[in-house]
């Protein structure tokens, strides 16, 4: 969102943000709390697979929008790959 001259602008953190914490915290085994956020951006992944297809997967070339979420749990970083809605997500760590 942003005012009539572009020099106030707030980003709306998607709902999908909350997924992909409670998905980190449940693997990780750390409270959501103590988990990092440490950047949240819209993007449109070149095919299916979200940009993190592997050699043995047959990926659509479609575009695909979706999120990047960059995530931080004890001075690692994880970077997850959504969909729009959350429903499909996956993870690299960096």
């Amino acid at each position: 969102h942003t005012d009539q001259t572009g020099e106030n602008v707030r980003v709306k953190e998607p709902d999908v943000l909350q997924t992909v914490i409670n998905q980190l915290s449940q693997t990780s085994g750390v409270a959501a709390g103590e988990i990092k956020v440490v950047s949240v951006e819209h993007v449109e992944w070149t095919d299916s697979c979200l940009g993190l297809g592997g050699p043995a997967e047959s990926c659509l070339q479609v575009i695909t929008p979706g999120w990047k979420i960059v995530l931080e749990v004890g001075g690692t970083q994880y970077e997850f790959h959504t969909d729009e809605t959350g429903e499909n997500v996956r993870v690299q760590e960096l």
